[in-house]
């Protein structure tokens, strides 16, 4: 595999790397849950449900999974140091939602 390109980023930015499409993805605005792995926090404010699971995934590394018609719905909640199974219970009883958790 060859070595992903160098990026340059500045204050505000964030980057993505998924080794296994081997490419870094610029992002423009700053996702304070990439974070995670130093701060033990995730923030969400009025955040769709779709993005709420993708943040979950990329902090405990399991793939989250929701009906499609709950992937607009809104989250305002922070979750501090807690575990998968109780950030998953409050949204599952705060949005009346399921969801299901599979290895990565």
């Amino acid at each position: 595999k060859e070595a992903p390109d160098a990026l340059i980023l500045t204050a505000g930015m964030s980057a993505l790397y998924k080794k296994d499409e081997t490419m870094i993805r610029k992002e423009g605005e700053s996702n304070q849950n990439t974070l995670y792995w130093r701060t033990r926090l995730l923030q969400f404010n009025e955040t769709p449900v779709s993005q709420v699971a993708r943040d979950i995934e990329n902090a405990y590394g399991m793939k989250i999974n929701y009906p499609a018609s709950a992937a607009s719905m809104k989250l305002t909640a922070s979750f501090d140091d807690m575990s998968l199974d109780d950030v998953l219970l409050i949204i599952v009883q705060t949005l009346d939602i399921r969801l299901e958790t599979v290895p990565k």
